[in-house]
């Protein structure tokens, strides 16, 4: 088993019945045989996964994002220029919010000029596409001039992202 591979027991108990299984291998693959383990074994489980919103980690932003953004340490950079500021926007707080799960910001944040910067968009833009994002609930205001995107912003990015390998 590699480093980054999964291993998991799970044992459901409903009054005498007892259901078990065991998964192990890469982890993406793992927790989708554990949800669909959860999803045979407890029909609430299964209506559960129809209706709940569930939010890309860190990892799934990473691949969704590195055809057109990189993070080298605290600055995010942009391989493929953004089609418009909205989609540089959102990007570069995405790859905000995956450099801080990794410990490489401090925050999920970025100040105006951070984004002006990494996009090579004014900052009067960056900031009047920001106030149209922050009514729309996509991005939100962490202090004066600095912001971060909500799960909104997330699932309305995901969209747009390119696949792996996809340059134009």
């Amino acid at each position: 088993m590699k480093a980054e591979d999964l291993e998991v027991f799970i044992e459901v108990k409903s009054g005498e019945n007892v259901v078990s299984s065991k998964f192990s291998g890469e982890t993406t693959e793992v927790v989708k045989a554990v949800q669909k383990f959860l999803s045979d074994s407890i029909p609430a489980f299964s209506i559960g996964n129809k209706i709940f919103l569930r939010i890309p980690s860190a990892s799934e932003l990473a691949d969704m994002i590195g055809s057109d953004v990189k993070i080298s340490g605290a600055d995010i950079i942009f391989v493929k220029k953004p089609a418009d500021a909205i989609e540089g926007i959102r990007k570069a707080l995405v790859a905000a919010r995956v450099a801080s799960e990794l410990s490489a910001r401090p925050a999920p944040t970025l100040s105006v000029k951070e984004i002006a910067v990494a996009t090579g968009i004014a900052e009067k833009t960056i900031n009047n596409n920001l106030t149209k994002l922050t009514k729309q609930g996509e991005v939100e205001r962490a202090a004066k001039g600095v912001y971060k995107i909500t799960d909104r912003g997330i699932l309305e990015t995901s969209p747009m992202i390119s696949p792996p390998g996809d340059v134009k």
